[in-house]
């Protein structure tokens, strides 16, 4: 509870110089469900802990002066948003976090399930996660593969003039 309470009073210190989300929620046919549960802007789907972290890392990716490697954060970062929020739960039939766009409205949760942002050995959807697809994805971009028709091993394939075809 220390480490909430710090990253809490850390938070109301430093928001001000951080980037997170402060327009007001629209009215629409999803968001109506929200703004009748007195949810008025976009930051309060998230706790003072997520938002501490969230913002730290967006504002660390906004100073990234590679532009292909700050748009690879970013896509893991907008990925991560599915995880991480008041507005994810706990699915306990199968062990797991239920992310925020699992459906397609947005209930407010009676009991949220936080997700590590940063990355643990167990869970899903933290950032680390987001990286290693995405180098998982420039890897195949640079060697794109596919799986036997037994799918027992990977066979590599060439670009050539618009088509794929498998290497001997």
């Amino acid at each position: 509870m220390k480490r909430y309470q710090d990253a809490e009073k850390r938070w109301e210190k430093e928001k001000e110089s951080l980037p997170y989300p402060k327009s007001e929620i629209p009215e629409g046919f999803n968001t109506n469900q929200m703004i009748k549960h007195n949810y008025k802007y976009w930051y309060q789907m998230f706790n003072p802990r997520q938002l501490l972290c969230l913002s730290t890392l967006l504002k660390a990716i906004g100073e990234e002066e590679d532009q292909t490697l700050k748009e690879m954060l970013l896509s893991a970062f907008f990925s991560l948003q599915n995880n991480v929020s008041d507005f994810c739960s706990y699915r306990k039939t199968v062990g797991a976090l239920r992310q925020v766009f699992a459906r397609h409205d947005f209930p407010p949760k009676n009991a949220p399930c936080e997700n590590n942002v940063w990355g643990t050995s167990v869970g899903m959807g933290c950032f680390e996660t987001w990286i290693e697809v995405i180098i998982l994805g420039k890897s195949f971009l640079k060697t794109p593969w596919d799986y036997s028709k037994d799918e027992k091993e990977k066979l590599g394939v060439r670009k050539e003039k618009g088509f794929r075809f498998e290497d001997s």
